[in-house]
């Protein structure tokens, strides 16, 4: 095989692994909003358990306020780790995405040059999404359109990152009705 047949599959291997990279980080995100769905749900059902144990039944009160902590205690923890393997997918998709425009910018035959560039225009995804988060305007163009206008997020969708909102705040506020419940408990 030659340099550039080899140059080719390697490019082929790039491409096939930011594919696979991409594919992952989807999948993540989707278990990420899956965990987060589905421990709302049992905080909310213990939360409701708790409120209406609140007068007579102190035993079942006491229980779903522990649980409830434990819950959010596990929210924290698996949508945490969820969001961290979803970085890591994007992360490695973007290592992919450089290593094949290092490629191309070093191809000296310019046929080459031009497949691997075609291989590799899709690899603008990872990089334009990175800038469009790190709050720099982004130019989508499409050959159909016209319209060009740079895409950037406003000051409050930038401050505003659901990681923060899901991953940590509404299971603390789980954490403190629960603690309060168990308060309100022991003090009675």
């Amino acid at each position: 095989m030659d340099d550039q047949k080899h140059r080719r599959v390697y490019v082929d291997c790039l491409l096939a692994s930011y594919n696979a990279s991409l594919q992952m980080a989807t999948y993540e995100a989707t278990l990420v909003w899956n965990k987060v769905a589905a421990l709302l749900v049992a905080d909310s059902v213990l939360a409701a358990i708790t409120s209406q144990a609140w007068v007579g039944h102190s035993g079942l009160m006491l229980l779903s306020s522990v649980l409830g902590i434990v819950t959010s205690i596990a929210w924290i923890v698996l949508v945490n780790r969820g969001v961290r393997t979803f970085q890591y997918w994007l992360r490695k998709a973007r290592q992919d995405e450089e290593l094949v425009s290092q490629i191309v910018r070093s191809d000296s035959d310019k046929a080459s040059r031009q497949i691997h560039a075609a291989k590799a225009g899709v690899l603008d995804l990872i990089t334009q999404g990175k800038e469009l988060a790190d709050n720099r305007p982004v130019r989508v163009r499409l050959p159909v359109s016209k319209d060009d206008r740079p895409i950037q997020f406003s000051w409050v969708e930038r401050r505003s990152t659901g990681k923060t909102i899901e991953g940590w705040i509404l299971p603390l506020v789980f954490v403190a009705y629960f603690a309060i419940a168990l308060l309100l408990y022991w003090v009675n």
